[in-house]
């Protein structure tokens, strides 16, 4: 009888309040950003507070939103609900949820990311054409050809449904192998497109090394003939096609095995973040641990 007390006690009691110390700990606490979208946006921010309130911004060229409102954790799922919604959170005029982010959920993830053990993926429930809304008073007078014309003007501003928010506190620690892919950085983890790659790397514990070439190239892959990243300093940088000696950078992974750099010469990839531009491809022959 004593036993079956001590069962009720811990299913009714001990786990609720270990959910909700769960809930303190990387919610309440932290505040997830996604990657930034370029170096011109904020990407989008969600933060939990005390009390079932959220907020949540969304900073894109052309495109901006603030959502307020409240959430609640059902089965490891946190249901968000906005009260608020505008364009900016000091606009004095509301808009339609639907048209922002609206209602959705929010579940932890583990994408088995080089970077983060854990991201928060958003989705939302319900997602009005952003395009329709702007028009929407207009279309009896535009012709199928012009409707067309300006819902491609227009589909470059359409908001995201989806946000990946990495939790900064849990950063992978080194020697571990995890996988290198596209979708990390985009919207639809759990949906990646058919020419998605996905490269198995060691994690290195973001350690610190430099560049040791005048110019040193950034590959969106670990592989020469993918495309060229830019580095920029800072947000304000206008961008630079390589890396000058000396450069300062943070290793977060590399390749398993060594990998084709020229006709010539074969070495480990290395993935880093520099200033501004994170997770780009650098190969090993370009880089030095030692003080330059």
């Amino acid at each position: 009888m004593f036993f079956f007390q001590l069962l009720i006690i811990f299913f009714f009691v001990i786990l609720p309040i270990f959910s909700e110390n769960i809930t303190n700990d990387l919610l309440i606490k932290n505040e997830f950003m996604t990657s930034n979208l370029d170096k011109d946006s904020n990407g989008a921010q969600i933060k939990f507070f005390l009390g079932n309130r959220y907020k949540l911004y969304y900073d894109a060229p052309g495109a901006s939103y603030f959502n307020e409102g409240i959430y609640k954790i059902i089965k490891e799922k946190i249901i968000i609900s906005p009260t608020i919604c505008k364009w900016q959170d000091n606009s004095k005029e509301n808009i339609p949820c639907d048209i922002s982010f609206g209602k959705g959920n929010c579940q932890l993830i583990d994408i088995l990311s080089p970077t983060y053990r854990y991201y928060l993926f958003c989705k939302s429930d319900k997602h009005l054409d952003y395009f329709y809304y702007l028009v929407r008073d207009h279309i009896p007078a535009l012709t199928k050809k012009k409707y067309s014309e300006e819902y491609n003007r227009y589909d470059s501003f359409a908001f995201s449904k989806e946000f990946l928010f990495p939790l900064k506190k849990s950063s992978v620690k080194k020697n571990i192998i995890r996988f290198f892919s596209r979708i990390q950085t985009g919207f639809k983890p759990l949906d990646p497109q058919p020419d998605t790659i996905n490269i198995p790397v060691l994690t290195l514990g973001y350690k610190n090394a430099h560049v040791t070439n005048n110019e040193t190239y950034m590959y969106a892959l670990p592989d020469n003939e993918s495309s060229k990243s830019l580095y920029y300093i800072n947000k304000t940088d206008p961008g630079n096609g390589f890396l000058p000696y000396g450069t300062k950078i943070t290793l977060i992974a590399r390749t398993l095995s060594v990998r084709k750099i020229d006709e010539k010469n074969f070495d480990y990839w290395y993935l880093i973040n520099v200033g501004e531009t994170k997770e780009v491809w650098i190969s090993g022959n370009n880089i030095s641990f030692k003080n330059p």
